[in-house]
C-alpha cells in the first residue's frame, strides 16, 4: 500500500462496510498487535489505565 507524500490517501468508499474495512486495516498498520511474549506473560504499562501507568512512572521519578 503505497502512501502519498500528504498523508491522505483517496479512495471511493461506496458503503461503511469498505470504511469499516479501511479503518480497521489502518489501525493493524498504525497499532501492530504486540507478539506475544516467549515466557511467561508480562504486564506492559499499555495494558493498564493511564492514571495507573502516569502513577507507575511518577514513582519511579
Amino acid at each position: 500500500m503505497e502512501t502519498e507524500t500528504g498523508g491522505q490517501v483517496a479512495l471511493p468508499l461506496p458503503h461503511m462496510a469498505a470504511t469499516d474495512s479501511l479503518k480497521s486495516r489502518w489501525e493493524s498498520i498504525c497499532h501492530p498487535p504486540p507478539p506475544p511474549p516467549p515466557g511467561p506473560k508480562l504486564l506492559c504499562p499499555s495494558d493498564l489505565p493511564l492514571s495507573s501507568t502516569l502513577a507507575f512512572v511518577s514513582s519511579l521519578s
